[in-house]
């Protein structure tokens, strides 16, 4: 697998910016990040030229291949996505360059498609588990979860904590406004109190597994706890393209994400202590299904108990072997 200089190099120049934004984090959120991913395919099938196809299939293939052994390793959405879109180009019995571009723009296109309809599926559930709420709680950025929020009723009162790990509870801010809502905008230190007085909570996800483990941004698992304590709910809001099911072959392969808070906090530091204090953690932690109440997904509102067997027939219509 080529290395992120490499991948970076082999980019249209009107798309290099997009392969900046997900490598230093400035665009959250796996759906985000996939369509960042279509743009940078699609750019790369624009400027083509009079390349041929083994070209034009190993410039896609080796930044397809890039994304599955880096980003698709801890968030599911991304490995999956990608395999769903490429699939059918990438068969051997594809031996034109006009037909590998045209059923790679047609299942790019048809993905958008798919995955636009999962998500207010997944939308129109998690608002009808707040028919009896008046203030919900959430937690770090997920493009699924801005959905949500904008879809609730005006008279609904959202809490967002700051999230200062990734700064993932900024973007939620603007959707939260337009109806006019009563938005609170809090420390996440002041978590656990505010909480107190919130019908429940609600996060998205990177990746879930079979049994409703959920992985999310650092401080997801303070807030899981937080709730269990409280007595409070906790969604996940996720469509199952997220779902990672190695482990229920035993095989649990996400790994830590490394991060330099630095990049965060390294403003609060005096200059004679910033290169002799160390700021590096991992920014993905899991949230076991126990902790969960509930995972909301295109299929209900679902008991971590009743994801298994929705999950397995999910992943025989991905093409896994289970």
């Amino acid at each position: 697998m080529r290395d992120r200089t490499e991948i970076r190099a082999l980019l249209p120049e009107d798309v290099a910016s997009l392969f900046d934004d997900i490598d230093q984090s400035r665009v959250l959120g796996a759906n985000a990040q996939i369509k960042l991913m279509q743009r940078m395919m699609l750019s790369v099938l624009d400027h083509a030229g009079g390349d041929d196809l083994g070209t034009v299939r190993a410039r896609v293939g080796d930044l397809v291949d890039y994304y599955k052994g880096t980003r698709g390793q801890n968030s599911r959405a991304i490995f999956n996505a990608l395999g769903l879109m490429t699939r059918r180009a990438f068969s051997p019995d594809v031996d034109d360059l006009d037909a590998f571009v045209g059923m790679l723009r047609e299942d790019i296109d048809s993905f958008q498609g798919r995955s636009a309809e999962d998500t207010r599926r997944v939308v129109e559930f998690a608002t009808n588990v707040c028919a009896t709420f008046s203030h919900v709680l959430c937690f770090d950025y997920s493009s699924t979860v801005d959905a949500f929020i904008r879809a609730l009723p005006a008279d609904v009162i959202v809490t967002i904590p700051e999230s200062r790990a990734l700064n993932g509870g900024v973007p939620f801010l603007e959707g939260a406004v337009e109806s006019g809502r009563h938005v609170r905008f809090i420390p996440d230190t002041c978590l656990m109190d505010e909480l107190a007085a919130c019908d429940a909570a609600f996060i998205g996800a990177e990746t879930v597994y079979a049994d409703g483990t959920t992985f999310n941004t650092i401080g997801s698992d303070v807030l899981a706890v937080v709730a269990r304590h409280l007595g409070k709910p906790l969604y996940v809001l996720t469509p199952l393209i997220k779902l990672d099911l190695r482990a229920v072959a035993g095989t649990r392969r996400l790994r830590p994400m490394e991060y330099d808070y630095k990049r965060r906090i390294g403003d609060v530091l005096p200059p004679e202590l910033a290169d002799r204090v160390d700021c590096t953690g991992i920014k993905l932690v899991s949230v076991p299904g126990e902790l969960v109440t509930a995972v909301v997904c295109e299929r209900g509102v679902v008991p971590p108990s009743g994801l298994f067997s929705i999950a397995l027939a999910y992943g025989r219509d991905l093409g896994e072997e289970i």
